[in-house]
């Protein structure tokens, strides 16, 4: 049959005969398990400056040590529980201030002497939009007199990522433009040359 840890301890041979029994020496069976990550942490969806915390349990005998790095990076483990004691193995990584750097695919690595199990976290950094500055105003929409002019920003410093709140406010501003008064030029009328006019003829 299978051969599991809760095999391991000390077994006693005895034999028995026409109510004459004999014991066997004694040995201790030591059972070994492949490294098994039982638990890990979810996806994580955080903003710049939050605190964060990876977690990671194992099991395995000897107690497998674990590693929680990002993926490219420092893979050194360290001893969760000690080996003689337990076959679980927990260890955790606590950003306190979370950067855009820290954004990424994180590996739990549980690894002891037969082998190695590994799965993979994912901190993703939710982006709020941030406006750009202001354009700068139109030109005003007409020659002379008064009119409108505009100018505008867009809402890409940042653009609003994996979830993140969209810009609050106008993206578009209008005020009042001046311009020199219009200057109307005279209407010329043809009057036929047999026709006086004065002023107040229709």
């Amino acid at each position: 049959s299978d051969i599991d840890v809760t095999d391991e301890g000390a077994y006693t041979c005895i034999m028995s005969h026409d109510n004459v029994k004999d014991q066997a020496t004694a040995r201790l069976l030591r059972v070994y398990d492949l490294p098994l990550i039982t638990f890990v942490s979810d996806e994580k969806y955080v903003r710049e400056g939050d605190s964060v915390s990876i977690e990671c349990v194992a099991k395995g005998t000897p107690a497998p040590t674990i590693a929680i790095f990002k993926k490219g990076g420092d893979p050194t483990p360290r001893v969760s529980s000690p080996p003689d004691l337990s076959y679980e193995a927990r260890e955790s990584l606590r950003i306190n201030y979370v950067r855009e750097e820290d954004a990424g695919e994180y590996v739990c690595r549980a690894t002891n002497m037969l082998g190695e199990d590994e799965q993979s976290i994912l901190l993703v950094l939710v982006v709020d939009g941030g406006y750009s500055a202001w354009s700068s105003f139109s030109e005003c929409s007409v020659s002379c007199g008064k009119g409108i002019q505009s100018r505008s920003r867009k809402c890409d410093n940042p653009e609003a990522r994996n979830g993140g709140n969209p810009c609050s406010g106008e993206d578009i501003e209008t005020q009042e433009c001046t311009m020199p008064p219009c200057d109307y030029a005279p209407v010329f009328v043809k009057v036929p040359e047999n026709r006086r006019v004065s002023v107040g003829d229709d």
